[in-house]
């Protein structure tokens, strides 16, 4: 009975690596671009999985989706927002630090076009 209870418990701990291995973030330099579609080099399927770097956020089926943020390499600009299916969706903030002050702007997307509308 033990032994059929340590295979079992081995397999459970096998199956949870593997699945584990398909959730580690890349970065972006890992990934090539082809029409819009992200993909691991070499690979003909689109990735799916976490994105960390000056670029972060989850890509499912080579697109963005989730979460977004942008940071440039002098970490003085952010950009932030969300992304349905690769398409800009909701309030997006674009900050850009300076040595005393802080410019902050809000836009709203709606289906991945700018809603100039006000509030």
């Amino acid at each position: 009975m033990t032994w059929i209870k340590l295979v079992f418990s081995t397999s459970i701990v096998a199956i949870s690596l593997c699945s584990s291995a398909n959730a580690q973030e890349i970065t972006l330099k890992e990934l090539v671009q082809r029409n819009g579609v992200y993909y691991k080099v070499l690979s003909p399927t689109p990735y799916s999985g976490k994105v960390r770097g000056k670029k972060s956020g989850y890509l499912k089926d080579g697109k963005w989706d989730g979460r977004y943020i942008e940071i440039d390499k002098n970490n003085k600009s952010e950009l932030s927002g969300v992304y349905q299916s690769g398409v800009k969706v909701g309030e997006w903030k674009f900050s850009m630090k300076k040595q005393y002050t802080t410019l902050r702007i809000f836009v709203d997307y709606e289906d991945g076009v700018l809603n100039l509308e006000a509030k």
